[in-house]
């Protein structure tokens, strides 16, 4: 999966967006960084194959100016720069930036794709191009999106006919489902970011400075950070947040194993130097007994920033290159 980080203050956000990304990308990506914002003049974006400092050499802050934006990194998921989030729609008014996969709706691949020839009259999806992608998509015309980027070509499309950020994003959320945190930034609204979240983790803090939003509290420069709940949407601006239930058809159960922490423990005494996927899979989902919908990534997010405030466990930062030869970062764990 992805990470993201995201700021809605005063000040200009790019530097510091960048920052709280690079303290968190190799959690669970580090591959592609990408960084979209919004200001009067509209949205502005930069993004490459390649982890944060591979970014900061090819672009330069000041190029994506705005008090308001979303900055992401992405698994080793294949294809060169444009396969990097944000996707930005075709008409330039809405910009994405998603973590997570379809997992439990993966059956409604075929569907989705259909979604994507719709919207493929007239539109050039931005992250088209040959890839090894599990996802892919091979559209009516050729093209060959990332479901993200359907989305928000579809989410500016009902925005186009709508007006309404909310009711967009949640009549998309609701159609093409997957278990991820989707951002949205609408070209006309700095100030506001949308949300769309089933079944995965992100937290926001509310400052003085404004209002910081990411995938981990390891992101968060106050440590800590209040959770949005699975199976909803919503908008944030800097000083309020307005959360709202995304579809009635589904159920995202809150229950938790009560012993994560020692099952990751114990799993990283007998493996040493594994990533965060390895111990989601291996350690914490297997405590998970439900048929549904259950919190694996927030489970696993939450058990790993514990061990790491407590002492109980450390990474180890590995470089490694990329699917297209880019420099990539990649965290492993281990006790302390």
């Amino acid at each position: 999966m992805c990470v993201w980080t995201g700021f809605i203050g005063n000040r200009q956000c790019a530097s510091g967006l960048l920052d709280a990304l690079e303290a968190i990308e190799g959690v669970w990506a580090g591959h592609y960084t990408g960084l979209v914002t919004v200001d009067a003049a509209g949205l502005h974006y930069a993004k490459c194959a390649g982890c944060v400092g591979e970014w900061r050499k090819r672009f330069n802050v000041a190029d994506v100016p705005g008090c308001t934006g979303l900055a992401h990194s992405r698994t080793p998921s294949g294809g060169g720069d444009n396969r990097a989030h944000p996707y930005m729609a075709a008409h330039g008014k809405v910009g994405v930036v998603s973590q997570g996969s379809l997992r439990s709706f993966s059956h409604l691949q075929d569907t989705y794709q259909e979604i994507g020839n719709t919207l493929a009259d007239g539109r050039i999806f931005n992250s088209s191009e040959p890839t090894c992608d599990k996802w892919r998509f091979v559209l009516k015309d050729g093209q060959t999106p990332s479901l993200s980027d359907i989305v928000s070509n579809a989410i500016e499309r009902e925005y186009e006919q709508t007006g309404d950020p909310v009711a967009s994003m949640r009549k998309i959320g609701a159609t093409i489902l997957e278990e991820s945190s989707t951002m949205v930034l609408f070209h006309d609204r700095p100030g506001e970011i949308g949300f769309i979240n089933m079944n995965q983790r992100f937290v926001y803090n509310f400052t003085a400075d404004g209002v910081y939003l990411a995938i981990s509290t390891l992101a968060l420069p106050q440590g800590y950070g209040t959770e949005i709940p699975g199976n909803t949407v919503g908008m944030f601006t800097k000083d309020t947040v307005t959360i709202e239930q995304l579809t009635a058809e589904y159920h995202v159960s809150p229950l938790f194993p009560d012993n994560l922490e020692n099952a990751v423990l114990n799993y990283l005494e007998e493996n040493p130097y594994v990533s965060l996927s390895a111990i989601c899979n291996a350690a914490i989902k297997p405590l998970f007994t439900g048929d549904g919908l259950e919190y694996h990534a927030v489970a696993s997010y939450r058990t790993l920033e514990t061990l790491l405030r407590n002492g109980k466990v450390r990474y180890v930062e590995e470089e490694s290159i990329g699917s297209v030869g880019q420099k990539a970062r990649v965290f492993k764990y281990c006790l302390a």
